[in-house]
């Protein structure tokens, strides 16, 4: 099973989703286990022994740059794409994956029609919430 995570954005926002890497490596301990960010997240993933590979998204590189990179998550067949964002950039990197199984948050977690890149939504527990909440408005 190849599975991608994709959360983008900061290195705190980044550090924030760490335990679902670790959670998916003591799950799945033959799966290869990627994870999609922005420069400043590959930072903090750089040598992670849970991680058997980090892409990091071309930001600021211009649009043929984004398209290449979209492009080449496509070759990487992987089977799931994990969306920690919720965001509309993460929806659309979740979908150039091609896995066709896309999970990702329901509203009111993901905003700006994530909701439409994925394939299942789930709403999380009340505490976790909240937790969302309190990371996105930092």
């Amino acid at each position: 099973m190849r599975i991608a995570i994709v959360r983008l954005s900061a290195r705190g926002d980044v550090v924030d989703s760490l335990p679902a890497a670790y959670a998916l490596r003591a799950a799945k301990t033959d799966a290869h286990l990627a994870w999609i960010c922005d420069p400043p997240g590959a930072e903090v993933l750089a040598g992670n022994p849970v991680l058997d590979a980090v892409h990091v998204f071309p930001r600021g590189a211009g649009i043929g740059a984004a398209r290449r990179f979209l492009r080449s998550l496509r070759r990487e067949r992987f089977d799931v794409a994990l969306d920690l964002h919720g965001h509309f950039r993460s929806g659309l990197v979740a979908r150039a994956t091609g896995a066709p199984w896309r999970i990702g948050f329901a509203p009111p977690v993901s905003r700006e029609g994530n909701r439409w890149f994925l394939t299942e939504r789930v709403v999380p527990p009340p505490d976790v919430q909240e937790n969302l909440s309190i990371q996105d408005t930092k």
